[in-house]
């Protein structure tokens, strides 16, 4: 399992460098296209996801059939399907099948261990939400369900989702609120490493949002 966790923040790691650094804060684009550009990174930085996403889905699966309700393994699965599915794009995502299975597996999992590491199946589950393409895209629900993960843990990337899910919302005073709790905040032990980059991706959107 600690395999499977290390291939999966690895794989987030990589994504959240990216926008961390990939953006001028003197010539920023709207929080919007901030948003966005985790859709929008190079097809090489999508393959090491994809790569790393599959290695650690296919350890948490092995968990799975020896300890089928370890939450631990049950979210790396989760988390694996889905940022290998999102590695893919959403049309191939779909003609894959596995757009169709994930939003099952996200609800299950959240429902079911709500408050796990710093509520991460709810942090998954609101952010897909938040981000998923029709018929799947739940925007005030996508809202609710980040607002229990902050409740669980405040932690910069509970708040990050969060401020970007009221921005896609409507809720623009709520999310520059969220992103600026989200540059101040502590992190748990599973998040302190990206805890920096969270923090900075966080303050490029208040940045943006008050340019």
């Amino acid at each position: 399992m600690e395999a499977a966790r290390a291939l999966a923040f690895n794989a987030d790691l990589r994504i959240q460098s990216d926008l961390a650094f990939r953006f001028d804060p003197a010539d920023l684009p709207q929080p919007g296209a901030l948003i966005d550009g985790e859709d929008n990174v190079s097809s090489e930085l999508k393959g090491e996801v994809r790569s790393l996403a599959k290695s650690s889905k296919g350890l948490a699966d092995r968990a799975l059939k020896m300890r089928a309700d370890d939450p631990g393994a049950w979210l790396f699965s989760t988390l694996g399907a889905g940022l290998f599915l999102w590695s893919l794009g959403p049309l191939e995502a779909i003609t894959s099948g596995g757009a169709t299975s994930l939003p099952k597996k996200i609800k299950a999992l959240a429902d079911a261990h709500p408050d796990f590491e710093g509520a991460s199946p709810l942090r998954l589950k609101g952010r897909f939400q938040s981000r998923a393409p029709w018929p799947y895209k739940d925007k005030s629900g996508g809202v609710e369900t980040l607002e229990k993960a902050v409740e669980v843990a405040p932690i910069p990337l509970n708040l990050l989702f969060l401020g970007d899910a009221y921005w896609i919302n409507g809720q623009q005073a709520d999310a520059v609120a969220a992103w600026e709790r989200a540059t101040r905040a502590d992190a748990d032990k599973e998040t302190m490493i990206a805890a920096p980059l969270l923090r900075e991706i966080a303050r490029l959107r208040v940045l943006s949002a008050g340019s």
